[in-house]
């Protein structure tokens, strides 16, 4: 659908230029509408003498709201079936654009003709672009089960061989209490048999 409605409207284009080049004597007769342009491209018509002042050919991006015209080359004397202009494509980016012969007359009368369609590829392929098909993505979750209450857990402490036991420190101050007392005694006894010994 989209291909029959692109050469219904070429068709269209060229049978009005064709007309208007019938009645004013102005005439882009290459590049035609839907023509891939690429590097230095001759630009050939015709521009009739019949009150001829002066003519300018000009581009402009064909796929934008504000039209803007650039000025290609600026014609000074009647063209007949001959080279308008060379316009170098390799100085603007790839896409689509148009043309327009613009001549001006003694009567003061502007006669234009404009050549629509027209494909710059100097670094691109020329296609037909299909509208795009909208790709889904799945996106995969796992779930992971979360429980209600929180399980906890309790870990005994591990045995510290270190650790000393209350009734053994008991024990060891008891020991050494008597072992302290019988030590007092000795000594006691061990100072009395000295002192009777020094007496006699």
């Amino acid at each position: 659908m989209f291909k029959e409605i692109f050469l219904a409207i070429v068709v269209l284009t060229v049978v009005s230029t064709m007309a208007e080049v019938t009645s004013t004597g102005v005439e882009i007769q290459t590049p035609q509408a839907a023509d891939v342009l690429k590097g230095s491209v001759e630009i050939k018509g015709s521009v009739s003498e019949s009150g001829f002042i002066s003519a300018s050919l000009y581009y402009a991006y064909a796929d934008t709201t504000v039209e803007t015209w650039f000025l290609i080359q600026t014609i000074s004397q009647p063209v007949t079936d001959g080279v308008l202009a060379s316009w170098d494509t390799s100085s603007i980016s790839d896409g689509n654009y148009k043309l327009k012969l613009s001549v001006l007359r003694k009567s003061g009368e502007i006669q234009e003709v404009v050549v629509d369609h027209l494909q710059v590829r100097n670094y691109t392929p020329a296609q037909v672009v299909a509208p795009t098909q909208a790709v889904e993505v799945e996106v995969l979750q796992t779930a992971t089960e979360i429980p209600e209450k929180p399980v906890i857990t309790v870990t005994a402490y591990p045995n510290n061989r270190a650790a000393v036991a209350v009734t053994s420190v008991a024990d060891e101050i008891k020991n050494g209490l008597i072992v302290g007392i019988f030590c007092i005694l000795a000594f006691g006894i061990y100072t009395s048999i000295r002192g009777w010994f020094y007496r006699r």
